[in-house]
């Protein structure tokens, strides 16, 4: 039920950004750049939107993030998967390159399973093969600001609060940034 009762805020406060009134459309750049699909690749690391390789849609107002890298070893798997909704709420430039003021949500799994050897403290015995796993889902709500240089690479930077909600619940600040570069 907590589980539940988090997704649902989570949603309401990045969709209520939705509901504003069409007196901010004049804070949009006409470009046709906005106006049309654009999509992006390159990296993203924070709590709640994933780390590694990312790709990024951004079509008007609204981006789509999916971010994620597995890491395996003989004896290890380390998996982030994570995704991030990003709504823009205002704009402005630096040398003529925009700046977009956004509200995001984001959600992040992860998945770590690792082996450990345990040595007896006798010669020649052989060691005890342990394999444990761990799993960890955290969502969380904020601000952010993206730059757009050139019209070919984006930097964002975005800020919020989350909650862990495997085991019991935590709270956490949550911090992201990404890099990526427009492939259209």
């Amino acid at each position: 039920m907590k589980n539940l009762l988090a997704i649902f805020l989570v949603a309401l406060t990045t969709f209520s950004a939705y509901a504003q009134d069409a007196s901010n459309q004049k804070i949009e750049p006409t470009d046709p750049f906005y106006q049309k699909g654009q999509h992006f690749l390159g990296l993203n690391a924070g709590g709640s939107t994933g780390y590694g390789f990312s790709y990024k849609y951004l079509k008007n107002k609204v981006s789509f993030q999916l971010t994620g890298i597995p890491i395996f070893s003989e004896d290890d798997i380390y998996t982030s998967v994570g995704v991030q909704l990003t709504r823009r709420i205002g704009h402005s430039s630096f040398n003529n390159d925009p700046i977009h003021f956004n509200v995001y949500t984001g959600a992040h799994h992860i998945y770590n399973s690792y082996t450990s050897y345990i040595y007896p403290d006798y010669v020649g015995s052989t060691p005890q093969q342990t394999t444990s796993s761990d799993q960890q889902v955290n969502i969380a709500v904020g601000f952010g600001l993206e730059y757009i240089a050139m019209k070919k690479l984006s930097l964002n930077f975005n800020a919020g609060y989350g909650v862990r909600l495997d085991g019991a619940p935590a709270t956490f600040f949550s911090a992201e940034a990404g890099i990526h570069y427009r492939l259209n």
